[in-house]
């Protein structure tokens, strides 16, 4: 049991006799308080009770009711936790707000300012610091350790040559540029998906390629760095790649699955009937649902020849779909069909793997460390496993009835205008199916939404020899 709030005066609020934390008039009874930040203004500790609180009111145990910040009165507040569960919140600092239309396209140079501003500020505080003139505690440094965020803002604060924005999307695309920044995956002889191997080939390859684009190093170069190893600077961050990009896409996949085991016959019914499931389970275990209901658009999944990918921009709902995920296999997966368990089990893996993370100080012993690697690689060997399971069952197969063939789209869709079943001119004609040499599939026009690779093709639901 908890509670996050804020005073003028962090003694008189646990002590006091009137509506004292450990006052009769108060129900709940509290051990201890901690005191995790302290302002000569109001402002910045109402803002940190109002994020505390909405970070963790859908935690059980957490006694706020109201959303916080709203009972600022003078100077000298202090915003206190009555346990403590650290200090991550009350440690971030603006530096910049600027709309996007400001900084992009013909105003680079503001970008590339902003940049040099968070260096020069950052190298201020490592080489000079600050000196504290109201506690008079001394002088204090600080070091930036790495720089994280999504994969765009690493992109473009690191001036990287390579990262997502050179994942091949056309067969004609150039394939050697790589994705990563710190090594050669995704050029030639170094697959990016190879993640199932404690040897993978690009591993070999970290931190010996230039990292940068044509215009060179960017301000953050200058930062204080591991000689050597200055992409390293630029860090993937768990929330960004698990909670908003492995945990969505494998969750989407995972709920597909356990759709199907719901009696109904309609796909949007056995939807209905899954929601009904999670939101009761949030209810009862004090969790915010964050959606009002799971369906296939939730899950991008229009229809089943095709891969769910996840159309949620939220990290917290992967968080308690994947909670709610592992407490459905916990208690069901023993009845399981084997693709659908197999996935239950690398979700225990993965919470495992995020909880060891979050639970712990920001600095690790090598033995908790190599523990929590352990259930993030067999966490990747599972994605693999239900990947080829996926391929072996043909879930990755797409059947095009002859029906649906023409030689009349839209070009900026790819969608038919007219097809053989509407129009036989259309429809490829006994001499051309006799003797088929080349197929076209049309996978994204300019407006389309679908990327398509396509490795094999095979006849189905005909004779071959009729044809």
């Amino acid at each position: 049991m908890f509670k996050v709030g804020f005073t003028h005066n962090p003694v008189w609020r646990w002590g006091s006799p009137i509506y004292g934390y450990t006052s009769k008039a108060t129900k709940e009874k509290y051990s201890n308080m901690s005191v995790i930040y302290a302002a000569p203004e109001p402002y910045s500790p109402a803002m940190l009770e109002a994020a505390l609180i909405d970070k963790y009111k859908s935690t059980v145990g957490c006694k706020n009711e109201k959303s916080g910040g709203d009972t600022c009165k003078w100077e000298g507040q202090t915003s206190g936790f009555v346990r403590d569960v650290g200090r991550e919140a009350a440690a971030r600092f603006l530096l910049a707000a600027v709309p996007k239309v400001l900084y992009s396209w013909d105003n680079d140079e503001v970008w590339q300012d902003l940049m040099q501003l968070a260096t020069d500020e950052a190298n201020f505080m490592f080489y000079e610091g600050v000196l504290d003139g109201t506690c008079r505690r001394g002088k204090f440094n600080m070091a930036l350790l790495f720089i994280s965020g999504d994969w765009p803002w690493l992109a473009d604060s690191g001036n990287l040559a390579r990262s997502y924005r050179n994942v091949q999307k056309k067969k004609n695309q150039q394939r050697h540029l790589g994705i990563c920044h710190m090594c050669a995956a995704g050029q030639t002889g170094y697959d990016f998906e190879e993640i199932n191997s404690r040897q993978p080939q690009w591993l070999r390859t970290m931190f010996t390629l230039d990292c940068f684009s044509e215009g060179g190093p960017p301000p953050f170069a200058d930062l204080p760095h591991v000689p050597g190893r200055l992409a390293e600077l630029w860090r993937f961050d768990a929330f960004h790649t698990l909670h908003l990009g492995v945990c969505k896409i494998f969750l989407s996949s995972s709920l597909a699955l356990l759709s199907e085991l719901q009696p109904e016959s309609a796909i949007d019914d056995r939807f209905a009937s899954l929601s009904a499931l999670y939101l009761s389970w949030c209810k009862t275990h004090s969790e915010r649902p964050w959606v009002s209901k799971l369906t296939k658009e939730l899950l991008n999944w229009p229809s089943t020849t095709v891969f769910p990918t996840g159309s949620w921009h939220k990290g917290a709902l992967s968080t308690t779909l994947m909670r709610w995920f592992q407490f459905r296999f916990e208690r069901e997966g023993s009845n399981w069909p084997p693709m659908l368990a197999r996935a239950g089990e690398a979700c225990v893996l993965m919470n495992d793997f995020l909880k060891g993370l979050y639970d712990a100080e920001a600095w690790l012993p090598a033995s908790t460390a190599q523990k929590i690697a352990e259930n993030g690689f067999a966490f990747l060997i599972q994605y693999a496993r239900l990947a080829r399971m996926a391929y072996l069952e043909g879930r990755t197969s797409v059947t095009l009835p002859l029906s649906g063939f023409t030689d009349y789209w839209d070009d900026a869709t790819g969608e038919a205008i007219k097809t053989c079943q509407e129009n036989k001119i259309y429809c490829p004609d006994e001499k051309t199916l006799k003797d088929m040499r080349t197929m076209g599939f049309w996978a994204e026009g300019v407006a389309g939404k679908v990327h398509l690779e396509i490795k094999s093709v095979t006849a189905t639901d005909c004779n071959a020899m009729v044809v």
